[in-house]
């Protein structure tokens, strides 16, 4: 175990990435209204950004479908009902009552992406995988959706795109040839 990795709460925020594909903003700016665990669900609609002058702040999006309600990996909801108990006992209240961010910086607030990355990066360079970003996690989640059969159209949605042709071309690896295009051009 990572002591400092803990310290900093990664991994819980690497199950996030990992069991939803969100870009870092997203993940960010998560506050405990958005999610219905009962349900399995998130629904989201911000991006925390640094803006010039204002600090952190959560803006709408980036894209028109930034906007979406996806339902979670019932072991992502067993973590998270973890982490609000854990974060309850932390700040002795009632986990009904914890309603700012889910990952938040050590003053209960919004964390700071650049820092957040920061330690990310120091944290993978010690582990010895120095190329894990948390948008490996996003294009692992695409690599899974797309072996799994989903379409382009729902690991899109998945992904927050507005357009299917960035998730193909960005997001999804090509293929292994197949005998199947040989065999109709006959």
């Amino acid at each position: 175990m990572d002591a400092e990795a803990i310290g900093f709460d990664l991994p819980d925020l690497a199950r996030w990435f990992a069991g939803t594909g969100f870009r870092t903003g997203e993940a960010l700016a998560v506050h405990w209204h958005h999610l219905d665990l009962d349900a399995g669900i998130v629904v989201w609609a911000g991006n925390l950004i640094r803006a010039r002058g204002t600090g952190n702040m959560i803006n709408d999006g980036k894209t028109d479908v930034s906007e979406r309600s996806l339902p979670l990996p019932l072991w992502l909801v067993a973590m998270l009902r973890d982490r609000r108990r854990r974060l309850a006992e932390v700040f002795d209240v009632d986990e009904r009552e914890l309603d700012g961010p889910v990952f938040l910086n050590s003053l209960g607030g919004l964390p700071d992406k650049h820092n957040v990355g920061a330690r990310w990066r120091r944290f993978r360079e010690r582990a010895g995988y120095p190329w894990v970003t948390f948008r490996t996690f996003r294009r692992s989640m695409a690599t899974v959706l797309d072996g799994a059969g989903l379409t382009a159209r729902e690991i899109a949605d998945q992904l927050g795109h507005s357009k299917v042709s960035t998730t193909q071309d960005v997001y999804m690896g090509r293929r292994i040839p197949s005998r199947a295009a040989a065999g109709r051009a006959q």
